[in-house]
């Protein structure tokens, strides 16, 4: 019989809920990549002589299911044991929902916004030479067009971006940018301008619920992290332990994006060990304190 199950790994949710669909709002897909989750922990453990402790692990996006898990848990799956989670590559904010169990888990809805209001692009690219996060917003295309009234991507993509972006809809989105970054085209080949300007108009509608977890959480921070920004993740961090719950908090110096999940396991198994266990877990948060990047 295993001793835990461990769900969410690598979980890897849409982008954004209903997308596709008329009248679709574009947020993170916080409430149905966690109930995901959550289900099937619950499907798991109905079909295998598991035990009922859970810890829910997750990489990147699967970091962001995996936080969500965490946080709906004790009102969407009591029944589930969830001992801790374990986040890398976790994608943050700078603003966080109030929680709100009548607003849809604390997500606000999105609004049509006048573009004059765009200010402060979140992350300019260089045109010039191979950047990976134009990879990422290519992926964020159709949640524009939900946010810009009148927003029309052959205004921002040449033909073979165009050409991309219809690849990524009906086909593989992994192979697809696997493609992308075996070829490593440089932005300007696939994009007429820097859409980030775009990108700091949808991402105030991604936000986490106020992070308050009734169970312990590890956060594992690559320093050199190129997709999901590693101060954005501390700033989650932060805001958990402003909210009460128990952070532990490992900063990994030559951390990018995928490079953090091994070295992060040296410390985030004896974390979960420690959980399994109902050993006290204090945390970092006092004192926690950015470092900076490497």
């Amino acid at each position: 019989m295993a001793r835990w199950l461990v769900a969410g790994y690598a979980i890897v949710s849409s982008d954004y809920e209903g997308l596709g669909t008329p009248g679709a709002h574009p947020y993170m897909a916080l409430t149905s990549a966690a109930r995901t989750i959550l289900d099937s922990v619950r499907a798991t453990r109905h079909h295998f002589p598991l035990s009922a402790k859970t810890v829910i692990v997750g990489q990147s996006q699967g970091a962001h299911a995996a936080f969500g898990a965490g946080l709906i848990q004790p009102r969407y799956a009591p029944d589930v044991n969830v001992r801790a989670v374990v986040a890398t590559g976790l994608p943050g904010e700078g603003g966080f929902a109030p929680l709100d169990d009548d607003r849809d888990n604390g997500i606000a809805r999105a609004r049509p916004i006048d573009p004059a209001t765009i200010r402060n692009p979140v992350r300019r690219l260089d045109m010039t030479r191979f950047d990976p996060w134009f990879v990422v917003l290519l992926n964020y295309f159709p949640s524009y067009a939900q946010v810009v009234p009148g927003f029309d991507p052959a205004q921002w993509l040449t033909a073979d971006g165009m050409a991309m972006l219809a690849d990524l809809d009906r086909g593989c989105a992994s192979s697809r940018v696997a493609a992308l970054f075996k070829d490593r085209p440089t932005p300007d080949h696939m994009l007429k301008a820097d859409p980030s300007v775009l990108e700091s108009a949808v991402s105030r509608y991604r936000r986490y619920p106020t992070p308050r977890f009734t169970m312990p959480i590890f956060v594992g921070i690559g320093r050199r992290d190129e997709f999901t920004a590693p101060e954005l993740s501390f700033n989650v961090a932060r805001a958990a332990c402003s909210a009460g719950s128990q952070v532990t908090v490992r900063f990994y110096t030559k951390g990018t994006h995928s490079g953090t999940v091994v070295p992060s396991l040296t410390d985030a198994m004896p974390f979960v060990g420690a959980a399994m266990a109902g050993q006290p877990l204090p945390g970092d948060c006092h004192g926690l304190a950015w470092p900076g990047r490497d």
